[in-house]
């Protein structure tokens, strides 16, 4: 059975999620229907997973951000070649954060198609030197037992870095259109 939902608009700013108005669901509630399959996720339990998600990412929280993904999930960040299972993705993204001052999604949409989630973003760096740059991005979400087993980000980060200076997890992948 197909399901699709649509929503526009600001739905995480920051750290804040703004909640459409759809039933209450308690955090312990959420973990306890982590193993459901996703058909079966309610609205709550969606932005649940998205707000834990979010802000382990906004707080460079990787242990957080790790902890919402399959083991052998699969993560592709710009051109950056694609990092598979929980070790090497949380290694990626700590040379990641550690490249980066703070970092602040805004999101404007989101489309959910069965277990497949598609989020539009303004993510607001803060470059080391102090700098403020705000990159459009979407991320596509695979998720199975209420994680996710493939993210792939796009947007093009190469205004945060120096020439050559980008961490592992956005450098092109050989042969990519930069």
């Amino acid at each position: 059975m197909l399901s699709v939902t649509w929503h526009t608009g600001p739905v995480l700013a920051g750290a804040q999620l703004r909640r459409p108005s759809f039933e209450t669901t308690t955090l312990a509630e959420a973990i306890e229907r982590e193993g459901a399959a996703v058909e079966d996720w309610t609205e709550d339990d969606w932005m649940e997973w998205i707000e834990a998600t979010y802000e382990a990412l906004d707080e460079k929280d990787v242990d957080a951000f790790v902890a919402q993904l399959t083991p052998g999930a699969t993560v592709q960040f710009g051109n950056g070649a694609p990092v598979a299972g929980r070790v090497a993705i949380r290694d990626a993204f700590s040379g990641f954060f550690d490249a980066i001052g703070t970092m602040s999604h805004a999101f404007t949409s989101q489309l959910r198609v069965d277990d497949t989630l598609i989020i539009e973003a303004i993510v607001t760096f803060t470059r080391r030197d102090g700098t403020a740059v705000a990159i459009p991005a979407a991320t596509v979400c695979e998720l199975t037992d209420g994680k996710a087993d493939r993210m792939q980000t796009y947007a093009d980060v190469s205004p945060l870095f120096a020439p050559g200076e980008a961490p592992a997890l956005c450098k092109a992948v050989e042969g990519a259109i930069a």
